[in-house]
């Protein structure tokens, strides 16, 4: 029988499980386990390299902002490990990141904006800041003399790939760019706004001073303009926590949300003392929540994201906002947890000689082809691209395993 037994292990051979089972069982990993699994044998990679739609079973990853090193460091909270990974471009003085959104990347030079997907290195240009409107120049009444933009939001198609681009500029003034457009197009009106998302097909941004969310629409016509179609009064700052208020805008769960929160003394010296969430009514009344449902919220200086608890059961926990804040250096001055329900600081923890330079959320997914109305008019070529893009993921993490 034992003999028996040793021979059935020498023929076993896992290159023949079914490629329907090994796609089951790497559905299940986070991307450095996938990197392995796809190791295992050339069947299994070929199973699960050329997947275009796979779930990552992960929490939002923390990536440093350091414009001048030539690599990105990443830490996983699920794997407890910092990864180095290569910048897919060259970094210069002035090139961070300005924004986050389901994976994708905003970098930011004195000249140049692009998209960029970390896992696959897929990058989409965007137009130059050269070409954003005359009349974004600062105003003269304004303190701050400069266009370039602050805040970025990315609007996606069903395939969370990037349809609309929208920014707003340190005057508070908004750009935006549909994805293969040569030039920004620009918004003009009286007010300055701070943070902007996009929800439903709309944008929403909220202004400098937290007075009111206005709602755009991008009319489809030739001229293709920002249209302002509508206003909603914002919920006053809770005084009981703090009148040192950052305000965000972000979808989660298919709503859309306004989080406030509070410093208890400036931002840039924090430290955080509390959040409000509100909701965004069908009737566009504001009303507060008393919790999150399934859902948890990764809040940095710029960018807010939501996960489902689903997503990552082991690590996360729900009606939780997990935050880092920065101090006036840029380096990371806190890390905590707020729970919602509660109202009350799960734990927070100052960190004095942290040496993460401006860190910001980052979602571990990759980008895949896909065929929706948003970008029909794509090319088969394009779609090809896309492919090899998302294929082109294992030789990303091929680095990751060299510097680790």
């Amino acid at each position: 029988m034992e003999m028996e037994g040793k021979a059935m292990k020498k023929k076993r051979d896992w290159s023949q499980m079914p490629k329907d089972i090994v796609e089951m069982f790497y559905k299940q990993l986070a991307i450095p386990d996938q990197v392995g699994f796809s190791k295992v044998c050339k069947a299994w990679h070929s199973s699960t390299s050329n997947k275009a739609k796979l779930h990552v079973p992960d929490t939002p990853w923390l990536i440093t902002n350091d414009d001048t090193s030539s690599l990105f460091k990443i830490f996983s909270s699920t794997h407890r490990k910092t990864y180095k990974i290569l910048k897919p471009f060259k970094p210069s003085g002035g090139s961070f990141i300005a924004g986050s959104f389901k994976g994708w990347l905003v970098i930011r030079s004195p000249v140049k904006v692009f998209i960029l997907n970390l896992f696959s290195k897929f990058r989409i240009e965007l137009p130059p800041q050269t070409t954003m409107p005359d009349f974004l120049k600062p105003k003269r009444d304004k303190p701050i003399v400069s266009d370039f933009p602050l805040v970025f939001a990315i609007s996606t198609c069903e395939s969370l790939n990037p349809v609309t681009v929208a920014a707003a500029t340190f005057c508070g003034d908004l750009v935006w760019c549909k994805i293969g457009d040569r030039d920004w197009k620009g918004y003009s009106g009286d007010d300055q706004y701070r943070n902007l998302t996009f929800h439903n097909d709309k944008l929403y941004a909220i202004t400098q001073d937290g007075i009111k969310i206005d709602t755009f629409r991008v009319d489809e016509s030739e001229s293709r303009v920002l249209l302002k179609v509508g206003s909603i009064t914002c919920p006053s700052a809770s005084v009981a926590l703090s009148d040192h208020v950052d305000m965000y805008l972000v979808e989660s769960n298919k709503s859309l949300l306004v989080l406030k929160r509070y410093y208890e003394r400036s931002r840039i010296q924090g430290p955080t003392i509390g959040f409000d969430v509100f909701k965004v009514q069908e009737n566009s009344e504001v009303v507060n929540v008393n919790g999150l449902g399934d859902q948890a919220l990764f809040v940095s200086d710029l960018n807010c994201e939501s996960v489902a608890f689903k997503e990552c059961p082991q690590m996360l926990e729900a009606d939780r906002i997990y935050f880092i804040g920065h101090s006036a250096n840029g380096m990371v001055s806190e890390l905590g947890v707020f729970s919602v329900k509660d109202k009350c600081l799960r734990f927070r923890v100052p960190l004095v000689e942290s040496t993460m330079i401006s860190p910001i959320w980052v979602l571990p997914r990759f980008p895949f082809a896909c065929d929706c109305k948003s970008h029909g008019s794509s090319s088969k070529r394009k779609r090809a691209t896309m492919f090899k893009a998302c294929a082109s993921f294992l030789g990303v993490f091929w680095i990751f395993s060299m510097l680790e």
